[in-house]
């Protein structure tokens, strides 16, 4: 159990080998794969070749945590104010850069007995009426989901100080060093509407006396901003009661990574598209939320714009830029280049072939892989989603298309998928992207003023991007989605690295629930109730979610939401005995 909790899988195996009882459990009730799980250490799941147990009590399922009990009611309090939001240490793993290095006050340095229990870090944001912040050093906890909360005036500058002191007694401590920083260096650099996607400043330390360094500390940080709108009170609850059915989510593509662009041909009938997407088995879609260099809402999966044949990111792009990679894809008889400005040919008005399969179809189709075949994105998976001739293909919409041409009764599952800074290194492309309150601010302004009484749920993989969803707006629920540990782990991400964290984090910023990769909620089943026991909604996506049987275990283990690509499929399994009604799903 320690070394499943821990993440060692070698001693993990050798165990197994052994022959220790797999199944038997801790002083709590939870067994050594649970705790695995829980910690985000998905791949010693996979050491397990004994069948978990399907019952929904007991162990995780009988666990109340008090930590969880009451979450953070953090809001503006006027228009004019900033929040700031600082984390000791980075939020990405995958380095060796600690949180502080104060080698300079360590024991043997010191004048006298002195010990580092004694030292006492403050951090504080000037011209903020806000309470410095006191660390005791060593720490010996986790700081991930720990942050520091400060209220700034818009006219304040963005400064945090932190100071380190040697405490004499109870009453008195000693300033030792200082240092200081700013949060808003950024805009000088890359302007009012980009950033980094590095949020990260380095505090380097100066000694009271001598002015000399003496060690450095690491703060990571976001800064919110307020919203003006959408702040009636959601009031909807999405946990399921005994007998209630499970809401079911369409997700166009295969499970992750994949695609789901565009969920119509947008002019054509509206009853055909239901069929052939099945919403009658739907509760909601998700759509994939981006933003353009001009600021403009587009449903797109992938960081890059590939189809240009280029790594372009979409942030990159314009959406007149953005329309045109999807124009080069449609199937019409007629290509730009033989149009002229006047939109007739040969004295005839331009008229679009809708469903083209002819000879300059397939020409197309081999120039869009001629276009893709030196893009990261094609080279790292062997295939480009949505290209026409391999998938079944459409025009790549926005998010204004998709809320004035869907029925209103259809819900959108909104994923807000901000840059994420292990994506930008995976297509080698410079770690800088629009402001993240500028990228919320679009989006919400576009939901605010089209979305109408469609029923909505928010969410994104990107930790700040929640934050912000949940102060800046109450009208919509606010979903935390994580890896949870599933391997390959190509997110250094702290703060979705596993089902215990990803519980916390939402928790602590007062989110209506957490999207789970669907692995650890089938390696662990009690592990759906102890999320909803944390009074949060408990959600899965994942390619093994279009497999009925598993999504029938997820489904008796009291997953509230499930998102598949397979919709029909899985609804047809799930109808047979009740768990979904086509009536609770409209």
């Amino acid at each position: 159990m320690v070394a499943c909790a821990n993440g060692h899988s070698d001693i993990v195996s050798c165990l197994l080998e052994a022959g220790v009882e797999p199944e038997s459990c801790d002083a709590l009730g939870w067994t050594a794969r649970e705790l695995a799980v829980f910690r985000g250490h998905l791949g010693i799941a996979t050491l397990f070749t004994s069948t978990p147990s399907e019952t929904t009590n007991g162990g995780p399922a009988g666990s109340h945590r008090l930590a969880y009990k009451n979450p953070r009611q953090t809001f503006f309090s006027n228009s004019s104010e900033r929040l700031v939001v600082v984390n000791l240490g980075s939020t990405q793993g995958g380095h060796d850069r600690a949180a502080f290095e104060l080698s300079h006050y360590i024991p043997e340095r010191s004048s006298g007995p002195r010990s580092t229990s004694s030292l006492v870090l403050e951090i504080c944001a000037p011209g903020t009426e806000a309470d410095a912040k006191l660390v005791r050093l060593p720490i010996l906890e986790d700081q991930i989901n720990q942050p520091f909360i400060f209220q700034a005036k818009n006219e304040a500058p963005l400064q945090i100080s932190v100071r380190l002191f040697r405490r004499e007694s109870m009453d008195s401590m000693v300033l030792l060093s200082r240092g200081n920083t700013t949060l808003d260096h950024g805009k000088v650099f890359f302007g009012k509407k980009r950033e980094s996607m590095v949020r990260e400043v380095t505090v380097f330390m100066m000694d009271k006396e001598t002015m000399d360094l003496t060690g450095t500390v690491l703060l990571s940080y976001v800064v919110a901003t307020p919203f003006a709108g959408l702040q009636q009170p959601d009031t909807t609850n999405y946990q399921r009661r005994l007998g209630d059915p499970m809401r079911m989510v369409g997700h166009r593509g295969l499970g992750q990574n994949t695609d789901n662009r565009s969920y119509l041909q947008l002019g054509e009938n509206t009853a055909m598209v239901r069929n052939n997407i099945s919403f009658e088995y739907t509760w909601a879609l998700t759509s994939n939320l981006q933003i353009t260099r001009d600021l403009e809402a587009v449903i797109f999966h992938d960081f890059s714009l590939s189809e240009s044949g280029t790594d372009v990111a979409i942030h990159d792009v314009t959406l007149s830029q953005y329309k045109h990679a999807s124009d080069l894809q449609e199937p019409q008889s007629i290509t730009p280049a033989t149009i002229d400005t006047s939109g007739v040919l040969h004295g005839y008005p331009q008229r679009r072939r809708a469903w083209s399969t002819g000879e300059e179809s397939r020409l197309r189709t081999v120039q869009l892989r001629d276009r893709l075949r030196y893009t990261v994105d094609f080279q790292s998976k062997g295939f480009k989603p949505n290209t026409r001739g391999d998938f079944i293909q459409g025009s790549l919409a926005t998010l204004d298309e998709l809320l004035m041409n869907l029925p209103e009764d259809i819900g959108f599952n909104i994923e807000m998928k901000y840059p994420r800074l292990h994506e930008a290194v995976d297509a080698g492309v410079a770690p800088v992207t629009i402001d993240i309150n500028t990228f919320v601010d679009v989006a919400l302004e576009k939901i605010q003023r089209l979305a109408g009484n469609r029923p909505i749920i928010l969410s994104s993989f990107t930790p700040e991007v929640c934050i912000l969803l949940s102060v800046k707006q109450k009208t919509y629920p606010v979903m935390f989605i994580t890896n949870a540990g599933k391997v390959p782990m190509a997110d250094k991400e702290l703060r979705v690295a596993s089902l215990q964290v990803g519980v916390q984090f939402a928790r602590f910023w007062n989110l209506a629930g957490v999207v789970f990769a669907c692995e650890a909620l089938l390696y662990c089943p009690r592990l759906v109730q102890f999320v909803k026991n944390a009074g949060l909604v408990c959600a899965s996506y994942g390619l093994l979610n279009n497999e009925p049987i598993l999504a029938r275990k997820q489904a008796d283990a009291g997953v509230d939401i499930i998102m598949v690509d397979r919709v029909k499929l899985v609804a047809e399994e799930l109808a047979k005995d009740g768990t979904m009604s086509n009536t609770s799903l409209n």
